[in-house]
């Protein structure tokens, strides 16, 4: 199966599952620029897919205060999308969430251009004790 064979696969499977919160608005901004990631490699048979269809399918939902909702399905497939920039080198991506890239990009400065945000959760930064990266 082709790789847009298996994202159609993907995205058809989750649409009618429950999503995911993301109640910070930066958050909200990347994952809805992941979705358009997942629509442009979809773009070569769904040019008409959008954030407003991938919402009417049920793949993601907006609530009245601008929180974006998505499966967790989702959310891995535009993180492999990412993680696809840069496969060996994590400071090559456009975004890091994964705690170890994150700490081994700052420790040895191995950052690009094309890093855009790094997200991490309160606990995940204070289980650092050595921030002298920072």
């Amino acid at each position: 199966m082709g790789n847009v064979e298996t994202w159609k696969a993907a995205l058809t499977k989750v649409a009618n599952l429950s999503g995911w919160d993301l109640k910070d608005k930066y958050e909200s901004e990347v994952i809805q620029e992941i979705i358009g990631r997942i629509c442009t490699e979809l773009d070569h048979k769904f040019s008409d897919y959008n954030i407003g269809v991938l919402k009417d399918k049920s793949l993601i939902t907006i609530d009245d205060h601008g929180i974006l909702w998505m499966h967790d399905l989702l959310q891995d497939m535009g993180q492999e999308i990412i993680r696809r920039e840069s496969p060996k080198e994590p400071g090559g991506r456009s975004r890091l969430w994964i705690y170890k890239d994150v700490i081994r990009v700052l420790k040895n400065n191995t950052g690009t251009e094309a890093v855009e945000g790094i997200m991490l959760k309160p606990h995940q930064i204070l289980m650092e004790r050595n921030y002298e990266f920072i």
